[in-house]
């Protein structure tokens, strides 16, 4: 049988990789895949203690931030799209969301509700841009 501390350990190795990864990375993609690493990690360090307490709980957990994970996906590679159509770049030192209207440009397909909450120059209520696109 494998010790624990061996299953720690890769636990360990694949969360410093993914830390390391959101950190160097400028790729929006690297960046969602070292957050993947991460929570991986985290599976492998619950199902260690899952098997070596005798519990079912530590596989129960991974269930849900595995189904975190592929909404995480989903979400974030919708958010990539948008940022592509928006911007045509994928490095995230040249994409600053900050700046003017282009937080709610992005996020126009949202529906009306961030036009009310998020009330910008050139914007009419219905979402659209008064001047276009």
């Amino acid at each position: 049988m494998i010790p624990l501390e061996w299953y720690l350990t890769v636990g360990f190795l694949l969360f410093a990789i993914g830390v390391i990864g959101v950190l160097v990375r400028r790729s929006i993609i690297m960046v969602l895949l070292s957050i993947e690493l991460i929570l991986n990690s985290a599976n492998i360090t619950f199902i260690a203690y899952a098997h070596a307490l005798q519990s079912i709980t530590g596989q129960v957990i991974v269930f849900f931030i595995l189904t975190m994970a592929a909404a995480e996906v989903a979400l974030g590679l919708a958010l990539v799209i948008a940022l592509f159509r928006a911007r045509a770049v994928l490095n995230v030192d040249e994409i600053n969301l900050l700046r003017g209207c282009a937080l709610l440009k992005i996020a126009l397909f949202w529906g009306y509700f961030l036009t009310a909450l998020f009330p910008c120059e050139g914007v009419s209520r219905s979402g659209l841009p008064a001047g276009g696109f």
